[in-house]
């Protein structure tokens, strides 16, 4: 792991105590800061690009909002898997009693079986007469 990534992992974690990113001066006021931020400065190069590092970290860190730990997996499947049931019965208890009897469709009646020649455009005359 290098300097970088531990300076990041551990304003993360700072920044999220703390409640989000701060700007230098109100980092330089904390009393509890884990690095001073000349030092920030110096791995980082500035201020403004150690904040856009640790932001683009944290959000590769931060859960989805319909996070679901591994542990209970089996239990949401089975929830919706039983829901899915639940509203497939409904929409096939519905469909069943809307059917109505299926009538005989009339057969279909041919009138006219000869071919009419495709007509011919002046490109192919042009073509025909070579």
């Amino acid at each position: 792991m290098t300097q970088r990534t531990k300076v990041v992992n551990l304003l993360t974690d700072y920044f999220e105590t703390k409640g989000g990113v701060m700007t230098l001066r109100e980092y330089d006021k904390q009393g509890d800061a884990p690095i001073r931020s000349m030092r920030v400065r110096q791995i980082f190069g500035s201020w403004n690009r150690m904040e856009n590092i640790v932001r683009k970290a944290d959000s590769r860190n931060s859960k989805p909002e319909n996070f679901v730990p591994l542990t209970d997996i089996d239990e949401v499947i089975a929830e919706r898997n039983a829901k899915l049931l639940a509203e497939y019965e409904l929409i096939g208890a519905g469909s069943k009693a809307e059917e109505a009897p299926e009538e005989e469709a009339p057969e279909e009646v041919v009138v006219n079986e000869e071919k009419t020649p495709k007509p011919t455009t002046s490109a192919n005359k042009t073509a025909k007469s070579s």
